[in-house]
């Protein structure tokens, strides 16, 4: 994979003061401001500011499906790491900004 288009973690959420809004800290950059209303702000933010970790995580559960897939003795435990592996790929190039 190559190097991410995003600004590496880690992100935090601060600033909950007003409805309607969260803001999240990314690394030495300025804030981000989330805001979509109907009071889910706060979580947005909080999910935003855990992608950077979930992403990596990811990554590492790709890992492990492919070393399953590649010593597993069992056939269909096999196919299923491979088409899970495959999946986390797709999900991690949409994350990382490539195609």
């Amino acid at each position: 994979m190559s190097k991410p288009k995003f600004t590496p973690g880690p992100w935090r959420v601060f600033n909950e003061t007003s409805v309607g809004t969260g803001k999240v800290r990314v690394a030495d950059c300025e804030d981000i401001e989330v805001g979509f209303g109907r009071g889910a702000d706060k979580y947005n933010a909080t999910l935003i500011a855990a992608a950077p970790e979930m992403l990596n995580e990811l990554e590492v559960v790709q890992k492990a499906m492919l070393a399953i897939a590649e010593y597993s003795a069992d056939e269909e435990i096999k196919e299923s790491a491979r088409q899970h592996a495959a999946h986390i790929n797709i999900v991690v190039k949409k994350a990382s900004g490539e195609k």
